[in-house]
């Protein structure tokens, strides 16, 4: 593929107990956000504006945390393909997060009146979507290592010796 292939996740640990050590803290920090989001929203006494912001950030945790499941299930399993929704939840949160990071350091440029607060959230926003992204890189790496054995292993089971009859003259 095109895209940038790791060989270790943080310098350090191999691809398989780093992206098992990220799945289980993202899926962990997922479900604590699910829990904070999830009684404001069920108490339902906020303007609607505020709500939208809640309901939206408890929907987008609680598909975080199932797409999390979803994943180390798959790592331990050596299935790639339950791999793939975390990863592209993951891809499109932290793009999407870059983008909103950006249009809040535009505002800041336009109009400075806006506030040290718009700052604090892009600068928050920046580095949760950037880690986030090389987390989901190494996640990506992990799983095409694990399609390159089974493609590996699935080829070998197809390229078994043919038994010859013996005792064939010509």
């Amino acid at each position: 593929m095109g895209l940038c292939r790791l060989d270790t996740c943080c310098c350090c640990v191999n691809l398989d107990i780093g992206s098992k050590i990220i799945g289980f803290v993202w899926t962990l920090l997922a479900a604590l956000v699910s829990a904070l989001y999830a009684v404001p929203v069920a108490l339902l006494q906020m303007p609607s504006s505020t709500m939208l912001f809640f309901s939206t950030v408890f929907i987008t945790s609680l598909m975080q945390f199932i797409t999390g499941c979803m994943m180390i299930v798959g790592l331990f399993q050596k299935r790639p393909a339950l791999m793939w929704p975390w990863l592209t939840i993951s891809w499109f949160l932290g793009g999407g997060l870059l983008l909103i990071a950006c249009i809040g350091f535009v505002l800041l440029y336009i109009d400075e009146r806006a506030g040290q607060s718009i700052s604090y959230v892009s600068s928050a926003y920046v580095v949760y979507s950037l880690v986030l992204l090389y987390f989901t890189t190494v996640v990506r790496s992990r799983r095409d290592e694990i399609q390159d054995e089974l493609k590996w292993q699935s080829g070998k089971r197809l390229m078994r010796p043919v038994a010859l009859k013996e005792n064939i003259y010509v």
